[in-house]
């Protein structure tokens, strides 16, 4: 089996309500949605979403960067996902939601050829695959209400966003945490918002026994602050 052709549609999403995070707030999703087609007529599908305040991607540097990929997996097989990413890596650095969507749709022609749904391919077999939700930033009565909707729902983990400001993050997280009790499993995500000692001072006034992880407290650059921030911290990190 070859990869004949790899074309990407654009798509945008309206959002029912605006959703923000530390990064700023997102009125719609713009994504790529990725199609693979092969010599043995078997098409895949995946989805790049390029974010550039987290990666400097966008729909319109990955659709600029795709006939780059297009010619270095053309006659490739798309079920050798090995040969696929190292193929990928050696053209071009970077572009991880392209990446990312071609992989998808590669995986997408693997378990259709073997005809086999991807999970079965892929093994830990589930008859319940448990996910969480993410709330977006707002004051703590806003986001306390939006996490008892969800777990009235049936969510049983939640994703926070945080980053705005310190003292509303803290109230907003330890009034959730509480809010929902501690069988709900509570993440937060400051999407590289906060300083080393933000974090610390923040983390510290944190004790909900349900709160489980902070993710990407501090900036990509900061990479050897974590160490610290790991040794530190009374909350885990990501």
């Amino acid at each position: 089996m070859e990869i004949t052709a790899i074309t990407a549609f654009p798509r945008q999403v309206k959002l029912k309500t605006p959703f923000k995070l530390a990064l700023g707030e997102l009125r719609d999703i713009t994504t790529l949605i990725i199609k693979i087609e092969t010599d043995d007529g078997v098409t895949g599908y995946g989805e790049a979403s390029p974010y550039a305040p987290v990666n400097g991607e966008t729909n319109e540097t990955e659709q600029a960067a795709l006939p780059v990929f297009v010619n270095a997996l053309t006659g490739c097989d798309p079920r050798n996902l090995e040969q696929v990413h190292a193929r990928m890596d050696v053209v071009m650095a970077g572009h991880t939601a392209l990446k990312c969507g071609i992989d998808t749709a590669c995986s997408d022609i693997l378990g259709k050829a073997a005809s086999l749904p991807l999970w079965q391919l892929l093994g830990g077999h589930s008859h319940i695959v448990t996910t969480d939700i993410t709330i977006p930033i707002g004051t703590p009565a806003q986001m306390v209400a939006s996490a008892r909707t969800y777990v009235a729902a049936g969510f049983t983990a939640l994703k926070l966003k945080a980053g705005d400001n310190e003292a509303a993050d803290i109230a907003a997280i330890n009034a959730v945490c509480a809010a929902v009790g501690p069988t709900i499993s509570v993440k937060v995500d400051a999407n590289q918002a906060w300083t080393v000692s933000q974090t610390l001072r923040i983390a510290a006034q944190l004790r909900a026994p349900n709160l489980i992880a902070i993710e990407q407290p501090v900036p990509d650059w900061q990479l050897l602050s974590l160490p610290l921030l790991r040794a530190q911290s009374p909350v885990a990190l990501m």
